[in-house]
């Protein structure tokens, strides 16, 4: 969150995500998914990108279904706090956007999950990898 949506705002936004690639290490690597702002179609993102092995995705002019799951979390996020609240500075707004997002991750349930949270839901389907991943081996072995 910042005060102004420029390249400063998106390079915080990418060390984050770099962060999260490091601590995660996902097997197929990392996707950035953004709309179509002129700081993401810059060729200075695009080669930090490239140079990182981060996937770009974009979503199509006007069409917000491309990420209908962070366009889910925005629209709750803004009805479920934001408009609730009125916020004295922008620390505490930023604040109290983590601390709903941190909630909205690990504690709401989503139907879509099947009624888990967005964190026991990945848990499991990490679990249910795992689980093929040594079914296969142990195939490739007899």
């Amino acid at each position: 969150m910042g005060s102004k949506m420029n390249a400063e705002l998106v390079k915080v936004a990418l060390m984050r995500a770099m962060r999260a690639l490091w601590n995660r290490k996902p097997t197929r690597g990392l996707t950035i998914h953004s709309d179509q702002g002129s700081q993401f179609v810059s060729k200075a993102y695009r080669k930090v990108l490239k140079n990182r092995g981060i996937r770009p995705s974009m979503s199509r002019r006007g069409n917000c279904w491309d990420n209908a799951v962070v366009e889910s979390l925005f629209a709750s996020l803004k009805k479920e706090r934001v408009y609730r609240t009125t916020y004295n500075n922008g620390k505490q707004a930023r604040h109290d956007v983590y601390d709903y997002i941190g909630w909205y991750n690990h504690e709401r349930m989503h139907s879509t999950n099947d009624n888990y949270s967005s964190v026991e839901y990945e848990n499991q389907w990490i679990r249910a990898m795992q689980t093929l991943d040594q079914k296969w081996a142990s195939f490739c072995t007899k």
